[in-house]
């Protein structure tokens, strides 16, 4: 089920929302008694998928906290960390960007050499495509980075492509590799940062068909 709401709707709900056309994915399931774990299809027959650190859960039209009242880290799964009574109404709730338009995203600081994701959104089961503008800057050394990226999805695999690159490195140097994948209902796009760099701020701007 996915329902229409307001920016500010979005807002009172969860700490992060996004720009652009946004809209709310819904999942209800009815608990049985003892119940503390939710996943798979819910009472409509959706499966279970959320934007992990985009979303927000009920209970009973409640609304719980994050880590405190339940976990939700695996973008298909979500733990209560109490036993829920018999009929106990739950519902899961998603932001995800509804598609056309632009999407800007606040800036990331990517501290690490390990994989990091730096912007997601989900494909909702369908063909989805996106083109991103992705800045990229580190003042430790100076140096600046502009790309676009092109990512494609069939409901099987993420295919990607990087072009007209723009940077202030010389030769070959650079701050890193992109790349892109697709997990739980979501497509990411990912960033290893190269060894040498310091932080490695990114601002992404991207355009969802």
């Amino acid at each position: 089920m996915i329902l229409s709401v307001t920016a500010q709707q979005i807002a009172n709900a969860i700490s992060a929302g996004k720009g652009g056309k946004t809209v709310l994915r819904a999942h209800h399931y009815n608990a049985v008694a003892g119940q503390t774990e939710f996943e798979n299809s819910d009472r409509d027959g959706t499966l279970l998928s959320y934007i992990i650190n985009s979303m927000f859960v009920t209970v009973n039209g409640v609304t719980l906290t994050n880590v405190t009242d339940y976990s939700a880290t695996t973008g298909t799964k979500v733990i209560f960390h109490r036993a829920l009574d018999s009929g106990d109404e739950v519902g899961i709730y998603s932001t995800v960007f509804g598609g056309g338009g632009i999407n800007i995203e606040d800036s990331a600081v990517v501290t690490s050499g390990a994989q990091t994701v730096i912007d997601q959104f989900a494909h909702l089961g369908a063909m989805r495509s996106a083109e991103y503008i992705v800045h990229m800057d580190d003042s430790s050394i100076g140096h600046s980075r502009v790309s676009k990226v092109l990512i494609t999805y069939n409901r099987s695999i993420v295919n990607f492509t990087e072009f007209g690159v723009l940077t202030t490195f010389g030769g070959d140097s650079d701050m890193g590799l992109l790349s892109a994948d697709e997990t739980g209902g979501i497509i990411r796009l990912k960033f290893n940062k190269a060894a040498g760099t310091g932080n490695v701020r990114i601002k992404t701007n991207k355009t969802i068909i």
